[in-house]
């Protein structure tokens, strides 16, 4: 791969641009070559304002910067889910894309990253169009009548998207969705899911760090597929960690033994002044209460080698 040049795809609107800020820095702060860094921010109905604030904080990093706005015609014909339709923006990218870029990496908007992405876009594929880490659900595989552990999480992908583009891929992922959306309980996770069953190359666990990371149960996970000196490598020593479920940090409730991390990056955007907006006696003392998770914290953060 001669081009230097490394893509990379998120999606918002205005309620996320704070993470957006967060995630972008976190990429810049820990890439030997910002200025090669390409942000392709996938519009979904972002105001000005918080479009010059993700601009300016991504140039001031020497990061680029492109907004793609997501046609809220065809955002509004998929189903509605749990997560807000930003969540299906990625289906839309490679088509949003100039034809020129052949890889893509996208990253969702709950994520940061504490290592050079170049090792992640540079990620053989052999051949498959996508790359995913393996999700930790117990039961999505079979449900899907995948099979049990053959399941991603498409939080971190990486994309061919010349092969991407040749099959309209797309459009059969949408396809999908318009179809049978009682199908999917996880939406487009769970089409893409569909769509390459058979087909996905799959990314170490550092590249996507999910809570089944600092779970102990080691064998449970060994029956889905990870290999127990993968795991470790993600707990010791992540490369994106990535907020799934409950655990986001910018909620007092959240239990996340690295949400630390996200305000160590928050501090660095024009959004450090955010304040807890569910920090109020109950919360504080259903926290201060829960010993398991609290000594389960300190065990993750003991076991983490990173340099914050």
């Amino acid at each position: 791969m001669t081009d230097k040049k490394i893509h990379i795809a998120a999606a918002t609107d205005s309620n996320y641009a704070q993470h957006i800020c967060v995630l972008s820095t976190s990429v810049l702060c820990n890439s030997k070559d910002p200025g090669n860094i390409f942000f392709h921010i996938l519009d979904c109905g972002i105001k000005k304002a918080e479009k010059n604030l993700i601009a300016d904080n991504i140039r001031g990093f020497s990061g680029n910067v492109y907004f793609l706005e997501v046609d809220a015609h065809q955002l509004s014909a998929l189903p509605n889910t749990r997560h807000t339709k930003a969540s299906y923006a990625r289906l839309f990218a490679p088509d949003l894309l100039p034809r020129e870029i052949s890889r893509l990496i996208y990253l969702d908007s709950d994520i940061i990253v504490l290592d050079d992405v170049s090792g992640l876009y540079t990620f053989p594929l052999d051949g498959k169009i996508i790359a995913a880490a393996r999700d930790f659900s117990t039961s999505s595989g079979e449900r899907l009548g995948l099979g049990h552990g053959n399941y991603f999480n498409s939080g971190v992908l990486l994309l061919d998207l010349n092969q991407w583009r040749e099959r309209s891929l797309s459009d059969v992922i949408k396809g999908h969705l318009i179809e049978a959306p009682s199908a999917f309980h996880f939406a487009d996770q769970d089409a893409l899911n569909i769509t390459f069953s058979s087909s996905w190359k799959e990314l170490p666990p550092r590249w996507n760090t999910q809570l089944g990371v600092y779970n102990s149960r080691r064998e449970k996970w060994a029956g889905l597929g990870f290999k127990k000196d993968d795991l470790a490598a993600a707990l010791r020593n992540p490369a994106i960690v990535h907020y799934i479920n409950n655990s986001k940090p910018w909620l007092y409730k959240s239990t996340h033994p690295l949400k630390s991390l996200y305000w160590h990056y928050l501090q660095m955007t024009p959004f450090r002044d955010y304040r807890y907006p569910d920090k109020n006696i109950r919360t504080m003392i259903k926290k201060s209460i829960d010993l398991k998770r609290i000594a389960k914290g300190i065990r993750c953060r003991r076991a983490f080698a990173g340099r914050i």
